[in-house]
């Protein structure tokens, strides 16, 4: 359980790291959560919105201030569910940042926390020098790469991000990175056709096939025989560590490259796909190595308030980054928070969106089909973008369940790839209950009742 905590700003209680940058943390947090429940306190209750009046019941779930908690107390719950921020926020990072510069295709810095205690995390900032290109990166333990943000810079210094408030519990470990280039005037290229394709995991291509899975976005799997039946065995030896590969208007770096005789498989950045699956004109940039400036302050994390967070390096791939002791140009925003050790999380209208400080979007009504029809009296079925994070909220009922379609979400606002998330229903002795969204935009109920079902969720719109 989270435990009834406060977290001090000062005096090394932040190890750190955090989650989402992180909607990753929120999944692993369901996950586990679930588990816990159907262990000890059987399957949640829905009970709609808090009310300070009532004891709650273990396995009841509540909305408070757009958090969807459960009650996980033996004897029942009366104290606040939703987390209480407390004190001022502040920058992890307290120094005066510095500069240095190394010839490469690119680089990747960053730094690595782990959370002593719970805390919001309020926002973020970068570090950048006008002219160089970035991709900012999460990622919640050894999980996977979360893209937030692609940031062609046109100042130099740092640049504030402000998102929705993210819970992060204690003992999370979590990093922020981010891979900087200074884009080539002449690269030297080359281009074939090959059949693009997206399954929903990933195998050895064919001929004319490259493969970009659901479940791997960060790896791009080619044939080295073209679409038109051409070997291009000559052409990718060409190719290292920082080149670019472009398609259909998307570009992503080479991070590794695993040559497996008649396949060729590119560990890339972004982790993102593209659309639709079709046969696309490829083109490889050969980048050459230029002067890449970088913020850093050599030998700062030791001797600092946070001594437990360590710097991340790599000029060789994200597969290669090592840990050392320098603060680069990436830096979180937290405030301290105290939790009721009576509820734990199932989720969060507060997630943090890589689009750098965008106002929430208002709620849209969603269009129910297949016979779902909000709850009387409850909160109807709506959804909003904030930043690039999709929230969804309502109670609704009497729909067919999947693999029936519930509603779907309009272009904009979808999952990059198929997914699942946690919600909750009640027939009056109560059920877990799953929601599918899918790459179309189509949110799925699975659950053995319709009576009330709570749709409280949320994704991103970026892998």
């Amino acid at each position: 359980m989270v435990g009834k905590f406060q977290y001090p700003i000062r005096g090394g209680n932040l190890a750190r790291d955090d989650g989402q940058i992180l909607a990753q943390a929120h999944e692993q947090r369901d996950r586990e959560l679930e588990d816990y429940l159907a262990d000890e306190h059987g399957a949640m209750r829905w009970k709609g919105s808090w009310d300070s009046g009532q004891k709650y019941p273990p396995g009841s779930v509540v909305l408070d201030d757009g958090w969807q908690m459960v009650c996980v107390e033996p004897s029942g719950c009366t104290e606040r569910p939703a987390p209480q921020a407390i004190g001022s926020e502040v920058y992890v990072y307290e120094g005066t940042i510095g500069s240095a510069s190394l010839l490469a295709r690119q680089l990747i810095v960053g730094n690595r926390y782990i959370w002593a205690e719970g805390s919001y995390l309020n926002g973020y900032r970068v570090n950048t020098v006008a002219g160089n290109s970035y991709v900012i990166y999460s990622q919640v333990g050894g999980g996977a790469l979360k893209q937030q943000l692609i940031l062609d810079a046109t100042t130099t210094g740092w640049t504030e991000f402000t998102v929705s408030p993210t819970l992060v519990q204690a003992g999370t470990v979590f990093s922020v990175f981010m891979t900087i280039a200074e884009p080539a005037p002449t690269p030297t290229t080359w281009n074939g056709d090959w059949d693009y394709d997206t399954p929903p995991n990933q195998s050895s291509p064919g001929a004319g096939v490259v493969m970009h899975a659901n479940s791997t976005p960060d790896q791009m799997w080619f044939n080295k025989t073209d679409n038109l039946t051409g070997d291009r065995t000559a052409d990718f030896a060409t190719l290292e560590v920082g080149d670019v590969i472009n398609a259909n208007g998307s570009s992503w770096a080479i991070q590794n490259i695993t040559d497996q005789g008649a396949t060729i498989l590119f560990t890339v950045a972004p982790t993102v796909q593209t659309a639709p699956d079709a046969v696309y004109n490829f083109v490889f940039e050969t980048v050459t190595p230029t002067a890449i400036t970088y913020a850093v302050d050599t030998g700062w994390w030791p001797t600092s308030t946070y001594p437990q967070v360590k710097g991340l390096f790599s000029d060789d791939g994200i597969d290669n980054v090592v840990e050392d002791d320098n603060a680069y140009g990436v830096d979180l925003l937290v405030q301290a928070v105290t939790v009721s050790d009576q509820w734990e999380p199932v989720s969060s209208s507060a997630e943090l969106g890589g689009g750098g400080g965008d106002a929430p979007g208002p709620w849209t009504d969603i269009s129910l089909t297949n016979g779902w029809e909000t709850v009387p009296g409850n909160q109807p079925a709506q959804y909003r973008k904030v930043g690039d994070e999709v929230q969804i909220r309502g109670e609704i009922r009497n729909g067919s369940l999947g693999p029936a379609l519930c509603f779907q979400l309009p272009e904009g606002f979808r999952v990059p790839v198929n997914d699942y998330r946690s919600i909750a229903a009640t027939d009056g002795t109560s059920q877990a209950a799953h929601a599918q969204i899918t790459i179309d935009g189509s949110f799925r109920v699975f659950s053995s009742t319709n009576s009330d079902v709570g749709i409280s969720c949320q994704f991103s719109v970026t892998a």
